[in-house]
C-alpha cells in the first residue's frame, strides 16, 4: 500500500481499443430492433382469421392437430407480434447496455486512492467516471481469467469487464491496486 500512496503522477494501467466493433455492434442492435418491429407488426396485420374451421372436443389429438389451430385468431396474432417485438427490444437493450460495461481505459490517480474508468458507450463513444479504490473489487486475477477480468464496483449493478486481450501497461501495479481482491468490500 505504501507504493500506491507514493504515486507522484497518474498512471495508465490498462487500455483496450475496440471502438469500431462497438459501433458495429450498436448498429446491429438498432437494425435488429427495426427488423423485429417490422416483422412483429407484419405478423399482427397479415395473419388472417380462418374461423370457419372449428375443433370439436371429441376429436383425438394426432400428429397434425396443430393444423386445425386458427393462428389468425386475435390472441395468437397478439402473442406472435409481441413476442417478435420483445425479442427486438431485448437485442437492442443488450447492444446498448453491454458496451457500457466494457472497460476501455483504467487510470490510477496520484496518491493511489482514486481510479478513473473509461467505458464504451453506444456507437463507439465513451463514458468516464471515477471510483475510490476501496469500492472496487476484482473477483478474478489476470492469470485466472480466460477472456475477461470481472470488476465489481460497490453500489453498481453487474460487473465491469476488462478484456484480457487489452494492454496492461503496469501489470504489477494493476495487481497491487485494482487487481487485488478487497476483502472489506465483500
Amino acid at each position: 500500500m505504501d507504493k500506491l500512496s507514493a504515486l507522484p503522477n497518474d498512471v495508465l494501467l490498462y487500455t483496450f481499443e475496440k471502438s469500431k466493433i462497438i459501433r458495429y455492434f450498436t448498429i446491429f442492435g438498432v437494425a435488429q430492433f427495426g427488423i423485429c418491429a417490422f416483422l412483429g407488426g407484419n405478423i399482427f396485420v397479415s395473419l388472417k382469421d380462418t374461423a370457419n374451421r372449428t375443433i370439436s372436443d371429441d376429436k383425438v389429438l394426432d400428429a397434425h392437430s396443430w393444423r386445425r389451430i386458427n393462428f389468425g385468431d386475435m390472441k395468437y396474432r397478439i402473442i406472435a407480434g409481441l413476442s417478435c417485438f420483445s425479442i427486438g427490444v431485448l437485442i437492442a437493450y443488450i447492444s446498448y447496455a453491454l458496451p457500457q460495461r466494457i472497460v476501455k481505459e483504467l487510470t490510477l490517480h496520484r496518491g493511489g486512492k482514486l481510479v478513473s474508468i473509461t467505458t464504451y458507450a453506444p456507437l463507439g463513444r465513451t463514458n468516464h467516471f471515477q471510483v475510490p479504490l476501496q469500492q472496487m473489487n476484482c473477483t478474478m486475477s489476470r492469470s485466472q481469467a480466460k477472456s475477461y477480468v470481472p470488476i465489481k464496483i460497490k453500489n453498481k449493478w453487474f460487473y465491469y469487464l476488462m478484456d484480457c486481450k487489452g494492454q496492461f501497461h503496469q501489470p504489477q501495479l494493476f495487481d497491487l491496486s485494482v487487481g487485488a481482491k478487497s476483502w472489506e468490500f465483500l
